[in-house]
């Protein structure tokens, strides 16, 4: 009948004698029998009987050993070694082999000729240490769902044709350092259940992960991937490291996830980056480095850390939600960036960022406080229906921004989110005054006359904020010793009839009773100038709302040209008033000819207060309308 699972494997063992036949009849060869039946002469289940001696290490191993080196002293036959993706039999094929013990493969290291021919250990099972440290494979090998129990060893081994891991299941720990990939390099959905190394391995031609596992730690340091690397849907359970890696073809990570840290600090990639569709736990590309576009797409990044990294080519975050930390500090972004529809759960660090090109962020969700301080745009960076409720601007390049249609917070004139933890940040007023100043220049320029309206009435309020009361002790010692002297001194001048020597002498008296010196002349200016600016922007503010208010300066000049008419009322119900108390009221309005022959001095002082103080609501009112219907 022949090995069963000979049968299974182009009986490739047909010429190997039977050494164990099961209950049910199946026989099996030295090859193929369990671990526990590989017997030295042949037993039968059915009969019972003594079980033979089990084969000793070494012998089994001399088995292995032999079947390799007659094909190596048979010399290259193409033909019957071709690759064949589906039923591969080359001369050297072990397929569904069973390894019991350790075995070391490092005497095929390519000395004295001697090297690995095209061979096969499909759906093998390695029991043992299998070591292939050092060994060359002179051509193609395929491990396609071969199951390594112990520790896979390839250590500085060298693949010269194509490599196939796919589906392979290692158990032990896998060492991959330094090992040489020099054609295509295949490990699609291969499970790797222990730590697993490829340091400074080196891969020519495309190397595929796609839909792999790594259940431990996976270290990729200073690995080359001079062609495409393929990671899709690869899931990384614990730390992975691609610290130094080299990229050179395209970097696909599509899908991919990683459940701790992926750490591609000092990474290069010479060609695009896929990480779109991605989960991350935290991932690192600090000082990495991408020559081409990189795409990270519909990502999640639970912390992120990309600075101090170059962007040559574009880069895409387009929907990517960052859950937790996420930092750009130092980044470069030579081509344009695109972070449209991206949401930042957390602080969003663009420190000392530089963006050559133009950087989008249409749709961005920020929900806790972000920052650009000291970012450096040569082109625009856009903000486009963006709640900035959460924007910081202190130190900031604010005229490299463009906002359009963005929303600052819920009440009307909201306060940026420097005003509103201005203690915390320790921003200043007038800091917070030349913030809004310059937002309005850009609105300005982008013809966003609401957000002029908005960032104008901020900036009047910072200013007014600004101006402290008046501490300097000279102003008060001025201003209250002079309400005490100055009628003193002027009673002093009446009696004596020298006035300009007697004014003088007042004068001292009073620098005399302040000890005020010439010096403190310059302070005193300062404070009256802060006062008078003061009680403008409080007028101002109470008016018409800096301008920008009209409902308020309408209700105020309401209530001027009210008050007349009704104290002209409340006069014309008294016995000896004149009962035409309309035409009294009129006169005190502007624009409106009343003559009032019987009218006293003082009343035309009052008219004249009334006609100036309506005349000048009247127009504040006006400027306010226009700037509300013009914005």
């Amino acid at each position: 009948m022949g090995c069963c699972v000979g049968a299974d494997h182009s009986n490739w063992c047909e010429d190997y004698d039977i050494v164990y036949i099961d209950a049910e009849g199946k026989e099996y060869c030295i090859f193929h029998a369990p671990a526990e039946c590989k017997f030295v002469e042949l037993y039968d289940e059915r009969e019972g009987g003594k079980k033979p001696a089990l084969m000793r290490a070494e012998q089994f191993n001399g088995l292995v050993f032999a079947r390799i080196d007659g094909v190596i002293e048979e010399g290259e036959d193409e033909e019957r070694d071709e690759w064949d993706p589906f039923d591969w039999n080359p001369r050297c094929n072990f397929s569904g082999t069973i390894i019991p013990y350790d075995i070391s493969f490092s005497q095929y290291s390519g000395q004295n000729d001697k090297s690995l021919p095209p061979i096969n250990y499909s759906d093998s099972q390695f029991q043992g240490l299998a070591d292939f440290s050092g060994s060359q494979f002179q051509m193609d090998s395929s491990f396609r769902s071969a199951h390594f129990y112990g520790t896979a060893v390839f250590y500085e081994t060298q693949f010269n044709g194509d490599a196939d891991f796919d589906e392979v299941l290692i158990t032990g720990g896998a060492d991959f350092n330094e090992a040489v990939f020099n054609k295509n390099t295949n490990f699609y959905a291969s499970r790797f259940n222990n730590d697993v190394e490829f340091n400074e391995a080196k891969f020519t031609f495309d190397a595929d992960f796609n839909e792999a596992k790594f259940k431990e730690e996976a270290y990729f340091n200073e690995a080359q991937f001079k062609g495409n690397a393929y990671f899709n849907k690869t899931q990384f359970i614990k730390d992975t490291s691609f610290y130094g890696t080299q990229f050179k073809g395209n970097a696909d990570f599509f899908g991919s996830k990683f459940s701790e840290e992926a750490y591609f600090r000092s990474s290069k990639f010479h060609e695009n980056i896929f990480f779109s569709f991605c989960y991350c736990k935290n991932i690192n590309l600090i000082k990495a480095e991408s020559l081409k576009q990189a795409d990270f797409s519909n990502s999640n990044f639970l912390y992120s850390f990309f600075d101090e990294m170059l962007f040559h080519g574009s880069a895409s975050f387009n929907n990517v939600t960052f859950e937790k930390h996420s930092s750009f500090r130092k980044t470069i972004f030579h081509d344009y960036c695109n972070f449209e529809q991206s949401k930042f759960k957390e602080g969003a660090y663009f420190r000392l960022t530089f963006f050559k090109e133009w950087s989008y962020f249409r749709k961005a969700t920020f929900v806790e406080e972000t920052t650009f301080t000291g970012a450096i745009s040569k082109e625009t960076i856009l903000f486009e229906s963006v709640n900035l409720s959460n924007l910081k601007f202190t130190e900031t390049n604010i005229e490299s921004f463009k906002f359009i249609d963005c929303n600052w917070g819920e009440e009307r004139f909201a306060p940026i989110l420097d005003e509103r933890e201005q203690q915390a940040l320790g921003c200043t007023n007038t800091t917070l005054a030349e913030i809004y100043r310059r937002l309005k220049r850009i609105a300005r320029e982008s013809a966003d006359e609401e957000q002029t309206s908005h960032w104008h009435y901020r900036e009047k309020e910072m200013t007014r904020k600004s101006l402290d009361c008046v501490s300097s002790t000279p102003f008060w010692n001025v201003l209250i010793t002079a309400i005490f002297m100055i009628p003193a001194c002027a009673f002093f001048l009446k009696m004596q009839h020298e006035y300009l020597l007697n004014f003088a002498v007042g004068l001292s008296l009073i620098l005399t009773a302040t000890g005020i010196g010439y010096n403190d002349f310059k302070k005193i200016k300062k404070d009256i100038n802060k006062v008078a600016s003061k009680l403008y922007l409080n007028t101002y503010k109470f008016i018409s709302g800096y301008g920008e208010e009209p409902i308020r300066a309408g209700t105020i000049l309401f209530v001027l040209v009210f008050i007349p008419i009704l104290l002209q009322f409340i006069i014309s119900l008294t016995p000896w008033a004149n009962k035409d108390w309309l035409k009294h009221a009129m006169w005190y309005m502007p624009l409106i000819k009343i003559s009032l022959p019987d009218s006293q001095g003082y009343q035309y002082l009052l008219k004249g207060i009334s006609v100036t103080f309506i005349t000048l609501q009247a127009a504040l009112f006006g400027f306010a309308l226009r700037n509300k219907l013009r914005r």
